[in-house]
């Protein structure tokens, strides 16, 4: 494998051991805060590969709708006459991974009255006043909404298994606008037909 000199943009603290674990011995990676824009371009000058992260708010504008079309279906019933839904207010959601989008996130699902529980390899100072971090495990028991925020690496792979699903309340909204990597699809589909975690 030919090595490839990557620069990867808006990359946060607590992502840079995660990436340089996944890179290591195949590539050279260098990493910046910053997001490539107009300012910042030149400083991708002479790298062959360059990564930058999306639109926070475009990733959460379209992440926010998937939540509440989940919310509206029920028992896999997706005509739109007789739709109930369940209010999001009042909700405990679970944000795995608090980097730039899952803190976005947060600020949204905060901002309809929930509770929030969250789950990083190291808290983010500015989601500390959002809610509370707590381990795994915890998140998935309480949570009724868990989003998904972190990248696909070795130690996430799967991060979303059949041990997982079945921690997970049996009417949890599981919402994975990360890489699908980072949920088992054969356990999900086999907690799906035996009737747990009906919205996904």
């Amino acid at each position: 494998m030919t090595e490839v000199e990557i620069l990867a943009y808006g990359v946060q603290a607590d992502e840079q051991p995660l990436l340089e674990q996944a890179f290591a011995g195949r590539h050279s990676l260098r990493t910046l805060a910053v997001f490539l824009d107009r300012d910042t371009a030149p400083l991708a000058a002479g790298y062959p590969a360059v990564s930058s992260s999306s639109s926070v708010n475009a990733v959460l504008d379209a992440e926010t709708l998937a939540v509440l079309a989940a919310n509206r279906t029920r028992e896999f019933d997706f005509r739109l006459d007789g739709l109930l839904g369940r209010d999001v207010h009042g909700m405990t959601v679970g944000v795995i991974g608090s980097g730039k989008i899952g803190e976005c996130f947060a600020r949204i699902a905060a901002g309809f009255g929930t509770e929030l529980l969250g789950w990083n390899v190291s808290p983010n100072p500015a989601c500390l006043a959002l809610g509370t971090y707590t381990d795994l495990p915890e998140l998935l028991t309480r949570a009724d909404l868990v989003s998904l925020h972190v990248p696909l690496v070795p130690a996430t792979h799967h991060l979303i298994d059949a041990a997982a699903l079945a921690r997970m309340k049996d009417d949890a909204i599981l919402v994975n606008s990360s890489r699908g990597g980072l949920v088992d699809s054969v356990a999900l589909v086999e907690t799906l037909r035996a009737g747990l975690v009906p919205k996904s």
